[in-house]
C-alpha cells in the first residue's frame, strides 16, 4: 500500500513522531565515554591480517568501555553485541 501511494503522489509520506507529533526529536539522555586511545602504526597499504587485529583491538576496547560504564548509563542488565 505505501509503495502505491509514493507512486500515486510521486514522493514518499513520511510520519512524525517526535515533540508533539513533528519532527523535533524527543528529549532523552545521551551519555558518552570516552575511552583510551588506541596505538595504530601508520601504514600506507595494512595487509588484511593487520586491519583484523587492530579492528579486534577496538571491538575488546569498546567492549570494556561498555562493561564498565553501563550502570552509569542507566543499563546494567545490558549485554553488548557486535556484529
Amino acid at each position: 500500500m505505501q509503495r502505491a501511494m509514493s507512486r500515486m503522489l510521486g514522493f514518499a509520506p513520511m510520519l512524525f513522531w517526535g515533540r508533539w507529533g513533528t519532527p523535533i526529536p524527543r528529549r532523552v539522555p545521551v551519555h558518552v565515554f570516552v575511552g583510551k586511545p588506541i596505538a595504530v602504526k601508520r601504514d600506507p597499504a595494512p595487509s588484511n591480517e593487520a586491519v583484523a587485529a587492530m579492528l579486534k583491538t577496538f571491538i575488546a576496547a569498546m567492549q570494556e568501555l561498555f562493561e564498565e560504564h553501563k550502570a552509569k548509563a542507566g543499563y546494567p542488565d545490558y549485554q553488548l553485541v557486535v556484529l
